[in-house]
Parts: C-alpha cells; structure tokens; sequence
C-alpha cells in the first residue's frame, strides 16, 4: 500500500519511505535526518499503547499519523489528543486515503507551528509593554490575561492575578465597575490597591472588543503617583514664584522664543506700569510689541534677535506707550531658559520703570 501511495501521489507530493522495526530505532532516525511526518504503530517491541505518542512527542516535533489495529481504536483516538495529527485502522485505508492523511498531518503541523511561532510573538510583545496590561471579561470583571508589567506593579503573582477580578485591584470598586458596563475608554485618575495594601493613582486606558465570544476589554494601567507628585510641586514652585512675582517694584514675565514673543505669564505690576492687566497681555501675543514705542522697535528686536541668537542675557531700555497714552521709560532684563539640547524654550525676564531715572539724566545733561 505505501509503495502505491507514493506511486499514485500527485506531481506536488513526492514521499520518500524509511521503515524502523523498534521505537528507539524510530527515534534515532529522526534526530538523525530530516523527517516529515511519522505514521507510528501503536504495538513496537519495545513500546506499545499511548506511551508510544507521549514519549515520541517528547523527543520531537514532527508531525504523527497514528496506525491503530481495529481492537484499539478508542485508544488511537486517545493519541491523537495527547497531540498525534491523525490515525488510521490498518487494513482500513487505501492509498488515496493515507495520501490526503499525510497532507492534512503535514499542513497542520505547519499551521499550529505559524500559531505558535505567532503566540510567541504576541506574548513577547505582550510581556514587553512597560504598561500593566490586563484582558478583562465585562460580565464578570474576571482578568483573563496579565502581562508581567501588571505583576510587578501590583505584587501579585500572574496565577494569583488570573484568579481575581478588576474591582479586587481598585479602592474604588464602585467606580470600576461603572465604568466598565458603560464601555469608557479613558479614565484620568482612578486609585488601585497593590498587594500590601499601598492605594497609588492610575491613568486608564481601554479598548473593547469580542473575544472567544465574550465581550472583553484590554486596559493598559499606568501608575501616575510620580507624574501626580512632579506636578503638585510645580504647583507649589509656581505659587511661590508667583508670590515673589506680585509683590518686587517690577514687572516679571515669562516669554516664549516665537515671532511675537508671547508672554505666557505675567505679574499683576504690568496694570500699574503699561495699563493693561496681565489677562490682556496674556490674551493678544502681539499687544507687547504694541506697547514699543514706534520709533524704539527696530533697536528692541534687533536686540532681542542677538540675545536669542548668543543665548546671552537680554538688557535693553526702551520707550512704551500706555494704555493712557503716555510715554514711560523701561528697563529690561531677560535670560533664556535652554533644554538638553541647548534650544531656548523660555525667556524669564522683569521690566521696571525707568522714567524718573531718564528724567533726571535728561535735566543733568
């Protein structure tokens, strides 16, 4: 029968044969060459029963077709789900029939390997996300899937993690569960519970989908606690810049390195000097270009365009025209705030009025 498969066989399918009498011979065979596919017989004089599968599948990956004798057909059956790819009742298939059952073996060993190989990826992927990333059932809130992020973060182990729910997580479990059944996908701030007990923010984020027939969602969890601490302390560093800001003789601002120069904070002193509030300025980028008397402007921004250009110190004095209309005398001072790499992000300067000081040079000269 094998010699008139293979002499039947279609021009895409050559199969070339070799016969092992014994198990360990089988065994040696395939290490030793480049195997296909196996078709095993189940009663070797050295191996008989479903050992013969688990044992063979120990040892190698290929592809198994099991050959069963018609008294042990339920075991044949039992083979194939320790892992066999088929089996047949000897004296039971003809030619064509072990023909298509060696493709059929082949061409799914093929695809579980492509399945496997792909799971590997994802799993690699998965496991490289810095994010805690859960696979979460809606229904039931059951975590079905963790990555490694997700163990350290919460202390638990993966099989631990496996066994609770969302809501086990969080120190709000009303709020997660809320919404979770109204399909949210971004969440700013919620507070989790780790192992030992430490509640820290996290910043949510999840998409819903169907998977295995359940409806799911994938939350990427990230802990915000260092995020949350850097801005609190921007808010204090800035409540205290403010602070000194409102109450020095002068007008402190910060400015951003654009065409206009925008004014992007300003000091409540800019009403007292220009007649502005510091709303207006803050409003219209150009009103402090305004404010440059006409025939000063060209001497502050070709000042202003080396300042930047050397990322020097800015001193200048020039004319402004108030909100009034009338004609004061400033003095400004400027520095550039640089990055890593070396670029003006900001420039942080104060503007004091020097009118009276002009004024008694003018009556000195």
């Amino acid at each position: 029968m094998v010699a008139e498969s293979n002499a039947n066989t279609s021009l895409d399918w050559t199969f070339h044969f070799e016969h092992a009498e014994r198990f360990d011979q089988a065994v040696g065979m395939i290490l030793t060459n480049s195997v296909d596919i196996l078709l095993l017989d189940l009663t070797l004089p050295d191996s008989s029963g479903l050992e013969t599968v688990t044992k063979m599948l120990s040892v190698s990956s290929v592809p198994i077709i099991v050959m069963s004798g018609h008294d042990d057909e339920t075991l044949a059956l039992q083979a194939v789900q320790a892992g066999a790819q088929d089996y047949f009742v000897k004296g039971c298939i003809d030619s064509h029939g072990l023909e298509r059952a060696v493709r059929y073996a082949v061409e799914r060993k093929q695809i579980e390997a492509k399945l496997r190989e792909s799971e590997e990826k994802y799993h690699q992927l998965f496991n490289m996300e810095s994010d805690a990333i859960f696979l979460i059932e809606n229904e039931t809130g059951r975590i079905l899937e963790a990555n490694q992020a997700a163990v350290a973060l919460y202390g638990f182990g993966w099989t631990e993690l496996l066994k609770k729910r969302n809501t086990d997580l969080s120190a709000e479990p009303p709020k997660i569960r809320k919404v979770t059944m109204e399909g949210v996908t971004y969440v700013p701030i919620r507070y989790h519970r780790k192992k030992d007990g430490t509640v820290f923010p996290v910043e949510i984020t999840a998409r819903h989908c169907f998977w295995s027939g359940r409806s799911v969602h994938i939350a990427a969890i990230r802990d915000i606690s260092k995020r949350l601490e850097a801005e609190e302390s921007l808010r204090e560093i800035e409540a205290k810049y403010r602070l000194v800001a409102e109450n020095i003789p002068v007008v402190v601002y910060s400015a951003l390195p654009d065409a206009d120069s925008t004014i992007v904070f300003v000091s409540g002193k800019v009403n007292e000097l220009t007649g502005y509030t510091g709303e207006e300025m803050l409003s219209d980028p150009k009103l402090w270009n305004m404010l440059i008397h006409p025939d000063d402007r060209t001497n502050v921004w070709t000042a202003l365009k080396r300042h930047r250009a050397a990322k020097t110190l800015l001193d200048v004095e020039y004319r402004i025209t108030t909100k009034d209309g009338r004609t004061l005398w400033t003095h400004d001072m400027a520095e550039p705030m640089l990055n890593e790499k070396g670029d003006i992000t900001r420039i942080n300067g104060f503007m004091e009025d020097i009118t009276k000081r002009k004024g008694t040079e003018d009556a000195l000269m």
